[in-house]
């Protein structure tokens, strides 16, 4: 199924979408919950005030990422890291 230029918002409940691909999409504002993310890829997207809550990380990589801002349990990652470098 190919859907283009969509402008209203689209709900999809109980659904396999193993294998999708999107591309140029504004996701802005939408909620994902109680998702299998096992090997996405996230390439050039823009996380900024996003929320992440109650998740599994075990095994994420994050390359080449602006973290300017972002958190983890309250915590700067740049603080983080300068701790960490500080070593």
């Amino acid at each position: 199924m190919e859907l283009t230029d969509m402008t209203e918002a689209l709900q999809v409940t109980d659904s396999n979408l193993t294998g999708s691909s999107f591309q140029d999409v504004d996701l802005s504002g939408s909620k994902i919950n109680n998702a299998r993310l096992q090997k996405l890829k996230l390439q050039d997207v823009d996380f900024s005030e996003s929320l992440i809550v109650d998740a599994n990380l075990s095994g994420l990589e994050i390359r080449d990422c602006n973290l300017n801002g972002m958190q983890i349990n309250g915590v700067a990652v740049t603080d983080l890291f300068a701790a960490y470098s500080a070593k």
